[in-house]
């Protein structure tokens, strides 16, 4: 009986969970599937009809790991948090255009913060988060550490940068607009 249980508890803890978003004018649905422990998927499709114009996968250590997702106003856009590593998490674009879809090529905005501090590159962590679109630019924030041996802000919060991003994108032509220092992650108190 307790094997029963526990098998049980395994399979749905494993199993799959889908939601479904609708872009801001009807036209097209997201639909997201958490499936099993490394395997993410965002199947993006016309309302009308159900015709399959996207899929995308995020394959990474944990389950759950496209982050956030939000339509630009005019549904052309869609912007995609997903988990890259354990300890990683990177901005993806999708733009709509005669009932087809295409990710974006994003600028790397990650070279323009660390040459800042005359770096050629950061830590392990790096993160986005807090995606919002006004028009044709999405801004969100850009958080990490400096050195790959640091894994918590509180261990040593000197070492962790925060800036505030924003991409301005122009048919499917994405460009940096503003990299902006933001207070940092956790100040010593």
């Amino acid at each position: 009986m307790k094997f029963i249980a526990l098998a049980l508890f395994f399979f749905i803890s494993l199993g799959h969970a889908d939601e479904v978003r609708d872009s801001p004018d009807g036209k097209y649905e997201v639909i997201y599937t958490s499936k099993i422990l490394y395997e993410d998927n965002l199947t993006i499709r016309m309302k009308s009809g159900g015709k399959v114009i996207c899929r995308t996968i995020a394959s990474t250590y944990e389950p759950n790991r496209f982050i956030e997702l939000i339509w630009s106003p005019d549904s052309t856009l869609l912007a995609v948090i997903s988990g890259g590593t354990k300890t990683t998490s990177e901005v993806r674009i999708i733009r709509f255009h005669n009932d087809t879809a295409e990710e974006l090529k994003l600028p790397d905005y990650h070279q323009n913060i660390y040459g800042r501090h005359k770096r050629l590159k950061g830590g392990r962590d790096s993160f986005a988060k807090h995606l919002r679109w006004e028009n044709n630019v999405l801004s969100f924030d850009s958080e990490g550490s400096w050195t790959e041996w640091v894994s918590n802000p509180s261990d040593l919060p000197e070492d962790w940068y925060a800036y505030s991003i924003k991409l301005t994108i122009v048919d499917a032509r994405v460009s940096l607009a503003e990299v902006n220092l933001k207070n940092r992650v956790n100040k010593r108190r």
